[in-house]
C-alpha cells in the first residue's frame, strides 16, 4: 500500500481497495480503520512533495516548478495573484480547461475550505459543462488567503484577461451561478457586466435550515410537511 501510495497518483481509498482487494476477511478485520489507513497512506505520500512553507512569503515557485504542471506536462499554475491589501490568491487552470471556460454559457462557482492548505482560507473553483456533453468539470482552482472582494476581483479579472490572451474569446457568460457569498458576487458582477447572477439551490436550501435551527424549529420543520415547504 505505501509503494503504491508513492508510485501512483491515486486517491487513497482507490489504493487501499486495490491493496486489500485480494486479502482474506481475518487480515482485512486486523486492520486500522479506513481513517487510519488514509493517514497512512497520506504519510507516505508527503515525503514525495516540498515541505508546506509557515508563511506565503516563503513560497519559491522555482522550487516548485515540477509542480506547476499536469501529468501530461501542460502548464497548470497561471497566476500567483496579490492583492493591493497583500493577500495572496494561487490560480490554476489549464489551457484546454480555458477553452472549455470560453465557449460557457454558465459558469458555475464554489468555495471548500476543508482540502485546503492551512496557509490559504479556501479553494475556490469554477466550473462549466463540456460541449456536447453533460457533464459539468471544474475548469479553475484558486487558492485564496482571504473570501473578500479584492481578491476575488483579482481572480475574476485574472481569468478573464486569461481566456481573452490564449483563446481570443470575451469571457462574457450568460450565468454566474454561485452559494451566496456576498463578496464573490459583487466581484462578478463587476468583471462581467453583462452577466446575469444566480444563487445555488444548494447553499440556499443550507442557509434557510441554518436559520431554522437559529429559531429552533428544526423539530417542526422535519415533521411538518406544510410548514417544511413554506
Amino acid at each position: 500500500m505505501k509503494k503504491r501510495a508513492l508510485d501512483t497518483y491515486e486517491p487513497p481509498g482507490q489504493i487501499i481497495h486495490a491493496s486489500l482487494a485480494a486479502e482474506i476477511m481475518e487480515v482485512k478485520l486486523a486492520l486500522p480503520t479506513a481513517n487510519a489507513l488514509t493517514q497512512i497512506v497520506k504519510r507516505s505520500r508527503s515525503s514525495k512533495y516540498p515541505k508546506e512553507p509557515d508563511s506565503l512569503n516563503q513560497l519559491g515557485f522555482a522550487a516548485l516548478e515540477p509542480f506547476c504542471e499536469t501529468l501530461a506536462g501542460d502548464r497548470f499554475l497561471y497566476g500567483a495573484l496579490t492583492t493591493a491589501c497583500g493577500f495572496k490568491c494561487l490560480l490554476f487552470t489549464t489551457l484546454g480547461n480555458l477553452q472549455h471556460l470560453s465557449r460557457a454559457t454558465s459558469i458555475l462557482a464554489d468555495g471548500t475550505f476543508k482540502v485546503v492548505p492551512h496557509l490559504f482560507t479556501q479553494l475556490y473553483t469554477l466550473h462549466c459543462s463540456i460541449t456536447n456533453s453533460s457533464k459539468v468539470l471544474p475548469m479553475v482552482y484558486c487558492l485564496m488567503e482571504k473570501k473578500n472582494k479584492p481578491s476575488y476581483n483579482l481572480v475574476f479579472e485574472k481569468i478573464r484577461d486569461l481566456v481573452q490572451d490564449l483563446t481570443g474569446v470575451n469571457l462574457n457568460p450568460d450565468y454566474f451561478i454561485s452559494d451566496f457569498v456576498i463578496g464573490a458576487i459583487n466581484a462578478a458582477r463587476e468583471v462581467f457586466p453583462n452577466t446575469a447572477m444566480h444563487g445555488c439551490f444548494f447553499h440556499l436550501a443550507k442557509s434557510v435550515y441554518r436559520r431554522v435551527q437559529h429559531e429552533h424549529l428544526q423539530q417542526k420543520y422535519a415533521v411538518n410537511a406544510e410548514f417544511s415547504l413554506l
